[in-house]
């Protein structure tokens, strides 16, 4: 009986010691000893940039394509028919052009545009969820909003060391949505598991086809050591991601005030 509990504690340990290697072959800048955030920091001088800037980007194409539409490590343009990594932040951004979309000299600029979808700077601006161009049958076509909504994965993807961007549109909302369910009623958070993206054509309902994302749970992060090493890099990039970040961190600290700062609480837990 004990050497078979032994057996099994070796085997398993192997098996760490095998992932832990994989994850610093597939994904190298985890285990650099670059501090990513003070390096961004310091290179950008505290200049406020938006999140797309930072990362390669991956977009649905139109048409119903199967290929995502991207640009790799050596600033190329490619197609992938797979997007497999480590969701470090899922953003939210729109984009609302007041002239038409089949206008050839439309200004690329936006007349209004949101960073955390909540908050609309430009004209109209303001609060998102009441704008009337936020309606579904406001678009040029009638069958979807005039204000572009969009919510970019920012992932690390095996073999490349700036991250990409992956571009979910509405279409394919609810497979990422019942995708992040699934994780967390198996008690998984994004970013301790791989996600594999895929996509499929579709038929369109009176209009054209279009490419609907397919979103899997891929390879479970099991090992501890990696674990810890994707933390470590969430917390440095992610405010450089996430609009909102500091503001979300003091609520947090609000609600669960450190030790040091809650003498009663300390005493109390001490007695």
């Amino acid at each position: 009986m004990n050497t078979t509990i032994e057996e099994t504690k070796v085997k398993a340990e192997k098996i760490m010691e095998n992932q832990l290697s994989i994850y610093k072959g597939n994904f190298p800048i985890l285990f650099s000893p670059i501090d990513i955030g003070k390096a961004l920091q310091e290179n950008l001088g505290g200049e406020q940039i938006a999140a797309r800037e930072l990362f390669f980007t991956a977009k649905i194409p139109s048409g119903g394509s199967t290929e995502f539409e991207m640009v790799d490590s050596e600033g190329e343009e490619t197609t992938t028919k797979e997007i497999k990594g480590i969701i470090l932040h899922i953003g939210h951004t729109r984009s609302y052009h007041r002239a038409k979309y089949s206008d050839p000299d439309a200004d690329p600029i936006p007349n209004c545009s949101s960073e955390d979808g909540i908050v609309g700077i430009g004209e109209p601006g303001g609060d998102c969820s009441s704008c009337p161009l936020n309606e579904y049958g406001t678009a040029e076509n009638k069958r979807a909003k005039a204000c572009c909504e969009y919510k970019p994965l920012y992932m690390l993807t095996p073999g490349i060391a700036r991250p990409i961007a992956v571009r979910i549109s509405p279409g394919s909302f609810k497979a990422l949505n019942n995708h992040l369910i699934n994780l967390s009623m198996s008690g998984v958070q994004k970013h301790q598991v791989e996600t594999v993206i895929s996509l499929k054509k579709v038929k369109g309902n009176g209009g054209p086809d279009f490419s609907q994302a397919i979103v899997k749970k891929g390879d479970r992060i099991n090992n501890a050591k990696v674990l810890e090493q994707v933390e470590s890099y969430r917390a440095g990039i992610l405010p450089f991601l996430d609009p909102n970040h500091a503001s979300r961190m003091a609520g947090i600290k609000a609600i669960n005030p450190v030790e040091e700062n809650n003498p009663v609480e300390k005493d109390q837990n001490a007695a």
